[in-house]
């Protein structure tokens, strides 16, 4: 059975199609998509051949860009059977995450995009959850002041509602 059996037809076509078609259907596009999809693996370029079935100089050309990019980084412990994972520190993969919900958010109508936005902000240290709904943001604006942002997010039926005070921390 094909993994495009179980999806329903009108979604069948994104299967081939990374990112919605926005970078083409390039062997770059095919290894950042599988990439984005399990990006705690570690990737042998066999193995990458197989998946995106792309040849060895391709995918070589493909993992030499994403390593000097730095959204890779390449283990040559083994010389003859090098891997690659993704950058532990890299910004890089959020974008391409957060790219990717995009265009589901676009196509179906979702806020998957919005919600990863928020969970990074929160999981990161940016913004802390203080009561649910209620988030502070700390920000440095200046050498001798501090500003607390607050932001106020609620549910309603026509979507998401903040709203938003700042004030000065001395």
């Amino acid at each position: 059975m094909e993994d495009s059996t179980i999806l329903p037809r009108h979604l069948r076509r994104y299967l081939s199609n990374p990112y919605g078609g926005l970078f083409g259907d390039s062997v770059r596009a095919r290894v950042v998509q599988e990439v984005v999809a399990d990006p705690d693996h570690e990737y042998r370029p066999k193995e990458l051949e197989d998946m995106v079935d792309a040849s060895a100089p391709s995918i070589r050309g493909a993992l030499s860009t994403f390593v000097k990019l730095g959204l890779l980084e390449k283990d040559s412990t083994d010389r003859q059977h090098p891997t690659f994972r993704v950058k532990p520190d890299s910004k890089k993969l959020m974008a391409l995450t957060l790219l990717s919900y995009a265009m589901i958010d676009d196509r179906e109508g979702s806020d998957l995009m919005d919600d990863a936005v928020l969970d990074h902000c929160i999981s990161s240290g940016k913004i802390e959850r203080l009561a649910m709904g209620v988030f502070v943001a700390m920000k440095t604006t200046g050498t001798t002041a501090d500003t607390r942002k607050i932001l106020y997010v609620a549910s309603t039926e026509t979507g998401p509602m903040m709203s938003a005070t700042t004030e000065v921390v001395r």
